[in-house]
Parts: C-alpha cells; structure tokens; sequence
C-alpha cells in the first residue's frame, strides 16, 4: 500500500507530515517536517549556488533525526539543524534512507565513514 502523508493541524496551520511504511506496509509518522524543511532548503541552496550544475543533492533527513542534536520524530528546530549540518555535514540519502522512525545513530549511517559529506 501508498503511503500518503497525513495533515497535522499546528498553531491554525496545515502541514503535511511525511510517513514510511513498514514491511508489512503498516504505516508510520514521524515528526520531523522541522528536519525535511532544512535539508530541503540546503539542498536547493546547493543548487542555487552551483547554477543547476552536477547532480541533484538530496541530504540524508534520517541522519539528521538519529544523529544530530536538533531533534527527532517527536519534533525538533530547523534552526539548530542548520547549525549540526554547518558543522559536521550530513551524508547523502544514499547513505540513509528515510525510515520515519527514532534510530540510533549507529543503526542509520550505513555508509561506512560518511566520507562525501555535504557541506554548506
């Protein structure tokens, strides 16, 4: 089955939050649109920057959320996330993909040494 993202009614606004599905394909939601909504805009301002140049850049949001200090499924601050990735980068989703689920940092870099960090 789909996996279609649910409405989240927040401070009068409706936001769309991603999901992922299981093996089983149950459903699974995660609060993290503050994560998607960083990564997303580092990435276009990669693009922005490189004028289209190269191949797209799509950082990996389940690192974020297992890795870095700015929150996790249950919420966290895009701002601080900005900052994690300033300062340690963030590998490529090829390294990670997206689970909607709280991991341990360990369980989520399959990449070896996360050695093609994208950085800003």
């Amino acid at each position: 089955p789909q996996c279609v993202a649910h409405l989240l009614r927040r401070r009068n606004l409706f936001v769309q939050e991603p999901c992922s599905t299981d093996r089983r394909g149950a459903r699974r939601y995660c609060g993290s649109c503050w994560a998607h909504a960083a990564l997303s805009s580092i990435a276009d301002r990669i693009k922005i920057a490189s004028k289209g140049a190269g191949r797209d850049v799509v950082p990996a949001v389940q690192v974020m959320i297992d890795c870095g200090d700015a929150g996790t499924c249950n919420g966290g601050d895009s701002m601080k996330a900005y900052e994690w990735v300033h300062k340690n980068g963030i590998p490529d989703i090829t390294c990670a993909q997206y689970q909607a689920k709280n991991m341990k940092c360990g369980d989520t870099a399959t990449c070896e040494n996360w050695s093609d960090l994208i950085r800003f």
